[in-house]
């Protein structure tokens, strides 16, 4: 049943829509056209019939293998929660070693104009993406390991760089908010510094203060 779900996923986009960047060539497509009304199906269709059957199994591979066989460009070695919320695959270009936690969303259209427009979106190598954060298109990471905070949007027009962001709009954090970070988890959860610096190499600082949240 599973995989019987997870093609029907497939099916579905290959033969409504083919490859979703037939339609990032369009400037705006109209909310009454017929490419938006089959955008709307596919996303609609694939989101419930292929959730259920990535988060029941919850292993990185094949959530890694679906969304490939559906159009995205995924590198070696990067992690995605089976929850996190894909659109457009054809358009999402995510570099090796990247890690994208629980819910996060990665959308590769906006509305704009009255109309909907896609746009690429590209994760360079070793970035990490934190719960719930959203990453629009027209939006850009422009260096290799940047985290992103949980709950932090990079919206059109925002530039990463290398370092940690957070808020909305997104701020680089400086490295006294880091420090303060880590001093907040060592005196109130007796994590010591080296167990940190194992947090950081393992996930990123992103989950760490996720799961700050979630303990408080």
């Amino acid at each position: 049943l599973i995989f019987w779900l997870l093609g029907v996923s497939l099916i579905i986009k290959w033969l409504l829509i083919g490859s979703f960047q037939s339609l990032e060539f369009h400037d705006i497509i109209r909310v009454d056209s017929w490419k938006y009304f089959r955008w709307k199906v596919v996303n609609a269709l694939v989101h419930v019939t292929c959730s259920l059957p990535l988060q029941f199994v919850n292993e990185f591979w094949l959530t890694a293998f679906f969304w490939k066989t559906m159009g995205a460009n995924i590198g070696k070695g990067s992690m995605i929660d089976p929850d996190v919320l894909l659109l457009e695959a054809d358009l999402l270009d995510i570099g090796n070693a990247c890690r994208i936690e629980e819910a996060a969303t990665l959308l590769c259209h906006k509305f704009n104009n009255g109309g909907l427009e896609l746009g690429p979106i590209i994760i360079p190598p070793n970035t990490n993406i934190g719960a719930r954060a959203i990453i629009l298109p027209g939006s850009k990471i422009i260096d290799v390991s940047v985290s992103i905070m949980p709950l932090t949007p990079a919206n059109p027009g925002e530039e990463l760089s290398s370092g940690t962001w957070q808020g909305s709009p997104a701020e680089k954090l400086d490295i006294e908010c880091q420090k303060s970070v880590r001093e907040n988890l060592m005196d109130n959860f007796s994590i010591s510094p080296a167990q940190l610096d194992m947090l950081e190499l393992t996930s990123g600082p992103a989950e760490k203060v996720d799961s700050e949240y979630q303990n408080t």
